[in-house]
């Protein structure tokens, strides 16, 4: 498998990916009719969604008071996918710099071993 050189072009495309299926089939999952009763992973969802739609979600009041009701989608379409870039970029970099490590640390026991 060839090492992914950019995180930052991976993470805006599959952050678009991510957000375009986020935006179709889980769209204001947050609703204060919520029941108590609800499954925990429902509500694990709902939570995830407003923390990465929170920069939309505090704009909205905003939009509304400059009479923009129409972009709503729009402003949260575009917080979700500038974190989920983030996020991703950050847990990409993360996952190159272990695996540097690994193979650093197999180089290093390796001629060690052949020194002894």
């Amino acid at each position: 498998m060839a090492a992914v050189r950019s995180p930052i072009k991976l993470a805006l495309v599959v952050a678009l990916l991510v957000e375009a299926l986020n935006l179709k089939f889980c769209a204001f999952p947050v609703d204060t009719g919520l029941p108590a009763t609800i499954p925990w992973y429902t509500r694990l969802l709902a939570d995830e969604w407003l923390l990465t739609h929170l920069p939309g979600v505090v704009s909205l009041g905003l939009l509304h008071r400059l009479g923009l009701q129409r972009f709503d989608y729009f402003a949260l379409f575009v917080s979700g996918y500038l974190e989920t870039v983030l996020l991703l970029v950050v847990c990409i970099g993360l996952y190159q710099w272990i695996r540097e490590v690994r193979r650093r640390g197999s180089e290093e026991e390796a001629a060690s071993a052949i020194h002894d």
